[in-house]
């Protein structure tokens, strides 16, 4: 089962997916739609600042899409927050993930807390998902003792640079529950972020811990195409691992050559804070829009696919209002955040909605 929930942000407003039809190419070559509308809600104008518009985009499913083998870097949190229970859940996590990839990729293993050390060092380190090396590897993570503390922005940096330079689809896994919730800073954050999808790499994570600071982690899965799942008690660690294993197997399209422009004379329409996320076909990949949306436009480019623009008429907000218990933003804050460049931090990784069900397991976004 796959929970989410639509951005229930605040006041905003929502329409549910599907209302809107499917951005269709223009060209009679580009008989597949390549993206569609999956959702919309807006914030009201704020004093001077005008409304922030948040819309989903989806990739359309494509049969062609089926990506050749890949390269996995699977990051094992052993902070000292991973102790006991917590270190069993997530050895059992990579367990079950490698069991499950395909057979032709190539995973490497590396155990972070304060840095990324990797477990292989041999060629590339990158060995097949079934190899003796890659279990060896796994085993030596779960020997570690859990020491110090997560420094999530350090970790990814330093792992970003242990890919290889080929073509293969590049993806991370973390499994842990990522940095105290205190908080990282914003900038050092953008720069990871950058870093990750200048490199084309789909970072998802798998929460185990104490204290899971999911909006990080989903903050991460949502600028890189990639996804985050929760287990509980109705989901066990290695099965929660074996579903990982079948999200790391979609493919992302990465956007390029983004413009956004509006066919409202005199109307000022840009993006915020300005990077389109990567686009799935299995869930929702939210662009905020500062300014009225009505005649806005947004076209990109995915790899080699050239998509004619997108949302001629980008549809206005309407609807009902969310009820409080649904609301995880304030709207007030969220907007001004997000002009700041602030929502490329952890508030803006919870708006796909993490639903968690009540024993508190899920995806996200």
């Amino acid at each position: 089962m796959v929970y989410r929930k639509a951005f229930s942000v605040g006041t905003f407003f929502w329409l549910a997916a599907g209302m809107f039809s499917p951005f269709v190419p223009a060209t009679a070559s580009a008989a597949q739609e390549a993206a569609a509308i999956s959702l919309v809600e807006a914030a009201p104008a704020e004093g001077e600042n005008p409304m922030v518009t948040a819309v989903g985009i989806r990739h359309a499913p494509a049969a062609d899409a089926a990506q050749g083998p890949k390269d996995i870097l699977l990051l094992i949190d052993t902070s000292a927050s991973q102790i006991g229970a917590y270190q069993r859940q997530a050895i059992d996590a990579a367990r079950g993930f490698v069991e499950k990839v395909g057979r032709g990729d190539r995973v490497r293993v590396a155990a972070v807390d304060v840095s990324c050390v990797p477990m292989t060092t041999a060629g590339d380190g990158f060995a097949r998902s079934d190899s003796s090396t890659v279990n060896e590897a796994i085993a030596a993570v779960s020997a570690r003792t859990p020491l110090g503390s997560t420094d999530i922005v350090e970790v990814l940096l330093e792992a970003a640079d242990l890919f290889p330079a080929s073509s293969a689809p590049r993806v991370l896994l973390y499994i842990g529950d990522g940095p105290g919730l205190n908080g990282i800073d914003v900038e050092s954050f953008s720069e990871v972020l950058d870093r990750l999808r200048t490199k084309n790499i789909s970072c998802s994570s798998i929460g185990i811990g104490p204290q899971i600071n999911w909006p990080c982690l989903a903050a991460i899965a949502n600028a890189t195409g990639g996804m985050l799942l929760v287990p509980d008690e109705a989901i066990s660690a290695a099965d929660a691992g074996s579903r990982m294993a079948e999200v790391a197997a979609q493919p992302v399209w990465w956007p390029v050559d983004v413009a956004v422009t509006s066919d409202s004379p005199g109307e000022l329409l840009r993006m915020l804070p300005g990077a389109l996320p990567p686009l799935r076909t299995d869930r929702d990949s939210i662009v905020l829009f500062e300014g009225p949306v009505a005649g806005g436009r947004i076209s990109m480019a995915l790899g080699s696919q050239i998509v004619p623009p997108i949302g001629q008429r980008l549809p206005q907000p309407i609807g009902s209002k969310f009820p409080v218990e649904r609301r995880y933003f304030s709207a007030a804050s969220w907007p001004r955040r997000a002009r700041s460049g602030q929502g490329r931090g952890s508030e803006r990784g919870g708006h796909a909605g993490c639903s968690f069900p009540p024993g508190g397991g899920g995806w996200c976004p």
